[in-house]
């Protein structure tokens, strides 16, 4: 996300970090789209013993590609531009000096990990144990929820290049929370495919904007010197105590 908010010009820093979110969003219609295959040729039986192993040796070789990218990745140029002042102590830097800045992207990180998890990771099985809708269904509901996110995190980027930063990251993340409660009550209450994939889709108008916008926070609320590593710790805090438990 940094290397291309750092690349990218002060206009056009919303579409491209919303490009790089459309990407992980791949990722999970990806997986979806796995799950949605391997539901349908396998009965449950053989799916919960063995199928679900399929899905991650697809994935095996995709770390290889992760790798030789990242062994020739290039720092920015603003980040170059510092020289030797960028490599002292970074995190003591940041967690003096930035402490208020992080603890905001923790609180932002910790609420598009509860939505996000929620609806990538908890619905196929909540729509199948607790609704009572076929794996097929389950599935094919979620990834239609997963590609109209994508989407919307499109839109978020360009809602962040036309419109104050500010005014977008209150928007999305107050509709977040007030279509929390509704989109799960719509499922609960049809319990059909349709209901389910109405349901999602309330999440993924306001989770894909929610990418966009907390990355591009980071340009605003730090330095280059210790913006990476201002952007990695509430990253993970905030996704490993409220995206983590969230299902």
């Amino acid at each position: 996300m940094l290397l291309l908010l750092e690349h990218a010009p002060i206009n056009r820093r919303g579409l491209a970090v919303s490009i790089n979110a459309v990407g992980s969003g791949i990722g999970i219609v990806a997986a979806a789209t796995v799950s949605l295959v391997l539901a349908g040729l396998l009965p449950p039986d053989q799916l919960a013993a063995w199928g679900w192993r399929v899905a991650f040796l697809i994935a095996a070789p995709i770390g290889i590609v992760g790798l030789y990218v990242r062994t020739r990745l290039l720092d920015s140029p603003a980040f170059l531009a510092l020289g030797e002042t960028a490599r002292p102590g970074p995190l003591v830097r940041a967690v003096s000096t930035a402490k208020r800045g992080m603890l905001v992207l923790t609180l932002w990180f910790g609420a598009q990990s509860i939505a996000g998890y929620t609806l990538s990771v908890l619905m196929p099985s909540y729509l199948i144990r607790n609704v009572g809708l076929p794996p097929s269904e389950a599935y094919a509901a979620n990834l239609v929820a997963v590609l109209i996110s994508a989407a919307f995190t499109l839109l978020g980027g360009l809602l962040v290049d036309q419109f104050p930063l500010r005014r977008v990251a209150i928007a999305v993340m107050a509709g977040t929370a007030v279509i929390a409660v509704p989109g799960f009550l719509v499922i609960t209450a049809h319990r059909t495919l349709g209901a389910a994939v109405i349901g999602q889709l309330l999440y993924a108008i306001f989770l894909g904007p929610l990418y966009t916008v907390g990355a591009v926070l980071t340009m605003t609320l730090f330095p280059t010197g210790i913006r990476f590593t201002a952007l990695a710790l509430p990253l993970n805090i905030g996704t490993a105590l409220f995206g983590g438990i969230a299902p």
